[in-house]
């Protein structure tokens, strides 16, 4: 089965979409070839692909759960948690 990139959208905005994808054919991010769905993991993985375009290695690179997405330096933790108190 072949997916559909950007599924439900309206023309413009596949048209906007498509213009600002740095590659123009496969995954949006890393131009690698995909779309059948044997490609990735679940449906969500999937679904995600009709969504932005991205491959399922780079679904993983932006979706890590288990990599913090801001690292705070110390000083600015302390203050967040004097914030909080």
């Amino acid at each position: 089965m072949t997916l559909t990139p950007y599924a439900n959208k309206a023309p413009a905005i596949k048209a906007m979409l498509e213009d600002i994808a740095p590659h123009k054919t496969g995954c949006a991010t890393c131009g690698k070839p995909t779309g059948n769905a044997e490609d990735f993991r679940d449906d969500l993985s999937m679904q995600e692909y009709t969504i932005s375009r991205m491959c399922q290695v780079c679904q993983d690179r932006v979706f890590d759960l288990d990599r913090p997405i801001v690292s705070l330096s110390r000083h600015a933790a302390a203050d967040l948690t004097r914030k909080t108190d």
